[in-house]
């Protein structure tokens, strides 16, 4: 019985592979730097080994007695544990090293759509360098570039739509959208990426192949948000007036600035009880204004002042969800042609709608999906 070492198995694609791999017969070994990290997989034949992928020792431990090597460590951001290099590079030549001095011959390689020598984010080059390091070794790999990768567990939709169904989003009632939410994204359900894995580790022919795993649709962010939108049973207005936007956008400054400023003068002593209390319920009638049914207007910002406030925003001493590199890797979007995965491992990608419905089950059923120019072009030409 195969065994397989499975690094960034606690991950979101990990938490996926590793019980099909032990639905398949594998053993399996999960490397991560906490254990506790791997009770949720599945206890039988699967053996967690604690340690980082930047500790060579480490990588040699779990590296012993196995037949191949599935490498899944990456990061979206940077934080103060781990940059893009160490992520990406580090591990990899680590993993590799330990690889070829334990006898390991076959190495399946999570990369990234868009991987590319001057590509505009470190995200993108970091993972090009990573392989270029494996594509240099004389294992029997196979590099897999994925989209936007969704499905339960992901830190793409379920964030969306938990940001959507929070109490403050409902308050504010607009949505900001960089670059209006134009760039085209083609988002894969992750038991396509974990199918084309697991099939890979018995086809010969994969070795030395490099694969795009895309969904079959075509999606700009608008729309993404839009289908999201419409299954939380929100009303939605995609192109609002410049009326419109500048209407709400001036209910909220008179909200929000309007309190402080009463309070401050109530605490001056310029005003009186009664005063106050006119203020105090003129801001309440606001409130309660503010929160009436409305539908959610998108918000376009310039590209430019996006990375600014990016910019700005990583230079908080608080983590923020929003970083320059993301939003580099967004800008330029995230779209390729899947047809020669589609035939090496005989997969038909799931149709973004159906797994949109198969991830939110409650949600409404017959929603259309959105065609973006892309899509109405790609349809033309088959015409």
């Amino acid at each position: 019985m195969a065994t397989v070492l499975v690094t960034g198995g606690t991950g979101f694609v990990g938490s996926h592979l590793v019980p099909r791999l032990i639905e398949l017969g594998y053993q399996v070994r999960v490397l991560t730097r906490q254990a506790t990290r791997g009770r949720a997989l599945p206890a039988e034949r699967c053996t967690i080994i604690e340690g980082s992928p930047l500790d060579p020792d480490a990588c040699r431990r779990a590296s012993r007695e196995t037949d191949a090597i599935i490498h899944l460590v990456g990061i979206l951001t940077e934080n103060r544990q781990s940059s893009y290099r160490e992520a990406h590079v580090q591990a990899t030549r680590h993993l590799l090293a330990a690889a070829k001095e334990n006898g390991v011959r076959r190495w399946l390689h999570m990369s990234a759509l868009g991987s590319r020598p001057y590509a505009p984010s470190r995200y993108h080059q970091t993972k090009w360098t990573a392989e270029e390091l494996v594509r240099s070794s004389d294992l029997h790999w196979t590099i897999f570039r994925p989209s936007v990768i969704y499905g339960k567990g992901d830190r793409f939709l379920t964030v969306l739509r938990n940001l959507f169904s929070q109490s403050f989003f409902r308050y504010f009632g607009m949505l900001p959208l960089p670059g209006g939410g134009a760039s085209l994204l083609q988002p894969v359900a992750v038991r396509d990426v974990v199918t084309a894995f697991t099939r890979a580790l018995i086809l010969p022919e994969t070795i030395g192949k490099e694969y795009l795993l895309c969904g079959p649709d075509r999606v700009s962010l608008s729309e993404i948000c839009f289908l999201l939108l419409q299954r939380e049973h929100q009303t939605v207005c995609r192109t609002p007036s410049s009326a419109r936007l500048c209407s709400r956008l001036l209910l909220f400054a008179m909200l929000f600035a309007f309190f402080p400023l009463s309070a401050l003068a109530a605490f001056a002593g310029s005003s009186s009880p009664e005063e106050w209390s006119i203020l105090l319920a003129a801001w309440g009638g606001l409130s309660l204004l503010s929160l009436r049914s409305r539908p959610v207007l998108f918000l376009p910002i310039p590209w430019s002042v996006t990375l600014g406030l990016a910019r700005f925003a990583e230079k908080l001493p608080s983590s923020l969800p929003i970083g320059r590199e993301p939003l580099l890797m967004l800008e330029e979007g995230n779209i390729g042609d899947s047809s020669v995965a589609a035939r090496a491992f005989g997969l038909k990608f799931l149709p973004f709608h159906d797994g949109l419905a198969s991830l939110f089950p409650d949600a409404q059923a017959s929603l259309p999906l959105p065609e973006s120019s892309a899509g109405k072009e790609d349809r033309a030409e088959r015409l």
